[in-house]
């Protein structure tokens, strides 16, 4: 259990960290550097390994989304071709790929230092509107963790795109048996944990409405 931070339930780090993705979607280039920078140097202290990890797994996606803008966003072309990229266009692409690399780094430093069983907690209580619509919440909160689990294994294992299409195309499944020794029932939410989660829930709809703009009349 991560002691450290007794006074933050897992749910409170969640809803923060979704509250950070949503506010990077609106930053500006200026300050989205400084802040992915920050978070970089943040990850590369703590866990350099980890960082240089995810660098190495997004370099393709990152470098696919700055490719994409590049060629389809019209601006000024690079150079005197019909087929160059706009200046325009690979600044907007840039600009995505920092969004999404503050995003995943912002995803490590949020929630890097929980166990599966903290994240289970979490998972529960921000699926509370589940039940008021009639579903099973701890279902859904135990699916979430048994997939964090299996996800950390294929991870681990780092299996090749060959087997991995092998296995897929031939039906099978790989053995797995995931240890997760959940508490039930999960920590609850301290009187001040419930008025922080209520302020964080409340400056997520504040951004969410900001990126949504105003509603045409």
């Amino acid at each position: 259990m991560n002691t450290g931070h007794a006074w933050a339930h897992p749910a409170q780090r969640m809803l923060c960290w979704f509250w950070v993705a949503c506010g990077v979607q609106w930053m500006q280039p200026t300050p989205l550097c400084f802040g992915v920078a920050a978070a970089a140097l943040w990850l590369l202290w703590r866990a350099p390994r980890r960082l240089w990890q995810l660098l190495r797994r997004m370099r393709m996606l990152l470098l696919a989304i700055v490719l994409v803008y590049g060629w389809s966003v019209p601006g000024q072309y690079l150079w005197p071709h019909p087929w160059s990229p706009t200046h325009e266009g690979l600044g907007a692409g840039a600009t995505q790929g920092l969004r999404l690399l503050g995003v995943v780094l912002t995803l490590q430093w949020m929630l890097g230092g929980l166990s599966r069983e903290r994240l289970f907690d979490g998972m529960y209580v921000l699926a509370a509107p589940l039940a008021w619509l009639g579903l099973d919440r701890r279902r859904a909160a135990l699916r979430l963790a048994l997939t964090l689990a299996y996800a950390d294994r294929l991870l681990g294992e780092r299996p090749g795109w060959r087997s991995v299409w092998q296995a897929l195309a031939d039906g099978r499944e790989w053995d797995f048996e995931a240890p997760v020794a959940l508490q039930w029932p999960p920590s609850a939410l301290g009187v001040r944990q419930r008025a922080v989660l209520l302020l964080v829930l409340l400056g997520v709809i504040a951004t969410l409405l900001r990126l949504l703009g105003p509603f045409p009349s």
